[in-house]
């Protein structure tokens, strides 16, 4: 691939996200993304919720009535579309450019599952009670490079993988604005300082009056040491911080085939609103060559492909019977943590 990536690295550095245009994506990947919206739909079907027919939506499960977010990943179009070469390719070169990383880290790219995201149209989302997920970051600022001990203090907890960019692709266009049911975001917020200033201040979670500024919170109602041990001041400090950043949204917009990257550290949220038709979003989870990541790449495989019903990353057992491994090849399956005993490809 003859383009350059450098201009995107850039914007990143600059405002914390960019918009890589579907041209410099192929047509290869665009062509693909029809097969991969009609998957989705017909995978829905197969589990009694029609997201075309606002009828049926209120049959899913708690979480898609919620965020519309569920792990679909298993769906082999998606696989493909999530592995191309030529996303691999435009991120190692965004994180190359941003002179962040090193280049061990960027030689090869893990592949953390993600899910897909749908956005009903608003009197849909009224009808089931669709809120979308509120203001948050997908990160600990206070810790965001040490190893994960999951019996660390829940505020200062590292994040368990490492994970500097997240990114989708878009199915479907997107007007942007408040009602055009997209990503929203804060831009700048490290670039300009601002997640600094977070880091200055005490660890602290989710206020029951407000969004969640991270998710690394006590559960409402059970530990509230966190803001019992604050200072009036700090407490202060915190609400003004948790002020600017819900006053300092925008949603950019984006076209079907577009892909949307943000730094993990950049305050994110779902749709404000939708006034448009449905909106879908694949994610893609692109994520570092470290010790942490190829822990993490061994329990994903042991995780999502287990078959568990107790497993949290599972909204419906019956949905992964979907992935068949035989459609892949070794190294395909090795990034994201397929056990190699039982993919059929020894």
């Amino acid at each position: 691939m003859a383009a350059s990536f450098k201009e995107y690295a850039n914007q990143i550095t600059q405002q914390d996200y960019t918009v890589i245009p579907r041209e410099l994506l192929g047509d290869d990947i665009f062509n693909s993304l029809e097969q991969v919206q009609t998957d989705i739909v017909n995978k829905f079907k197969e589990c009694g919720v029609d997201i075309t027919n606002p009828r049926s939506v209120n049959k899913g499960p708690g979480v898609w009535k919620r965020y519309g977010l569920l792990p679909l990943h298993y769906l082999p179009s998606m696989v493909r579309l999530t592995m191309h070469p030529t996303i691999d390719h435009i991120v190692r070169s965004i994180l190359i450019d941003m002179n962040e990383f090193s280049a061990e880290a960027t030689e090869t790219l893990w592949q953390y599952v993600e899910q897909c995201n749908i956005t009903l149209r608003k009197e849909v989302q009224e009808q089931v009670g669709q809120s979308g997920l509120g203001a948050h970051m997908d990160c600990n600022p206070w810790n965001l490079a040490g190893p994960y001990d999951p019996q660390d203090n829940i505020l200062t907890r590292a994040w368990p993988i490492d994970r500097p960019l997240q990114l989708f692709i878009s199915l479907t266009d997107c007007p942007g604005g408040t009602k055009g049911g997209g990503l929203g975001i804060v831009p700048s917020f490290v670039s300009s300082g601002n997640l600094k200033r977070l880091q200055s201040m005490p660890p602290h979670g989710r206020h029951l009056r407000s969004f969640e500024l991270t998710r690394f919170y006590p559960q409402p109602n059970l530990d509230r040491d966190w803001e019992r041990n604050l200072t009036v001041p700090q407490l202060r400090q915190i609400d003004r911080m948790r002020d600017w950043v819900a006053d300092a949204f925008i949603y950019p917009s984006y076209r079907k085939g577009d892909m949307v990257i943000w730094r993990t550290e950049l305050p994110h949220k779902g749709a404000f609103s939708n006034h448009t038709d449905l909106q879908m979003r694949v994610y893609i989870g692109k994520i570092l060559n470290t010790e942490k990541n190829r822990q993490y790449m061994i329990k994903q495989g042991q995780d999502l492909f287990s078959h568990s019903t107790e497993n949290p990353n599972r909204v419906r057992a019956d949905m992964d019977e979907a992935f068949d491994p035989t459609q892949f090849t070794q190294e395909q399956l090795a990034k994201i943590g397929y056990p190699s005993r039982s993919n059929g490809h020894e």
